[in-house]
């Protein structure tokens, strides 16, 4: 589920605290560090945890021994190194890369920039660089679709790009044409199948500027193939 901005912005300072003082936050505590209500930091918390990106436990009050228990906050598993603010630096060397090789279009060269992007995602706990390298190793099989295929994927990209929305979602539809179509590695294919799950957590995780710009530059990538 995405966040709103001001979710957003929340976030970004719940994140940064929680690894500044690694450990579990009290609403009260994350209230003060924002310079905001308690009930404003309880129900921001609370917001964020519906939509999965915090997670609530209890604890005692006193570590040491008795004393009565404490609702506290942590960031959820999986997010605790992958929320990384600086994600554009990255994502825009990435992406820069990514052009450079592409214009080499010896078949031998895209298959091998593919099989890097592919060896690289198990690693990858940054949504945007996930997605984005999911994005273009698919894409790189488009020349060898039937026409009929890279048409269509063609006019979907360029029409979500142009009216700002995700194309991102039709990923699975994108899976079962490579399917069809036998000069495509089909242990590629599998690998692909493999990581749908995790490929639509990480998208659900962005925000929808975000998205927008993996789109516009899937445009980008198509142009070149």
């Amino acid at each position: 589920m995405r966040l709103t901005r001001r979710q957003q912005d929340f976030f970004k300072q719940f994140s940064a605290l929680y690894r500044k003082l690694d450990e579990p936050l009290h609403y009260t505590t994350v209230a003060r560090y924002m310079n905001i209500g308690k009930v404003t930091a309880y129900e921001m918390l609370r917001a964020l945890e519906k939509k999965g990106f915090v997670r609530s436990r209890y604890m005692r009050a006193n570590r040491g021994g008795p004393g009565r228990f404490q609702v506290v906050f942590i960031l959820r598993e999986g997010l605790r190194e992958s929320t990384n603010f600086s994600w554009e630096a990255s994502w825009e060397e990435s992406k820069g890369q990514i052009l450079e090789r592409l214009k080499d279009k010896s078949e031998k060269s895209r298959t091998e920039l593919r099989n890097q992007l592919m060896s690289k995602i198990s690693k990858l706990n940054d949504p945007m660089l996930f997605i984005t390298n999911i994005i273009v190793a698919l894409l790189i099989n488009v020349p060898y679709l039937e026409k009929e295929y890279q048409d269509k994927i063609s006019r979907g990209i360029t029409k979500a790009a142009d009216i700002k929305e995700s194309w991102l979602h039709v990923l699975p539809g994108i899976v079962l044409a490579l399917l069809g179509a036998e000069i495509v590695d089909h242990s590629f294919v599998l690998e692909m199948v493999r990581n749908l799950a995790a490929y639509h957590e990480y998208l659900s995780l962005l925000p929808a500027d975000q998205e927008a710009r993996i789109t516009e530059f899937a445009g980008e990538v198509l142009s070149l193939l």
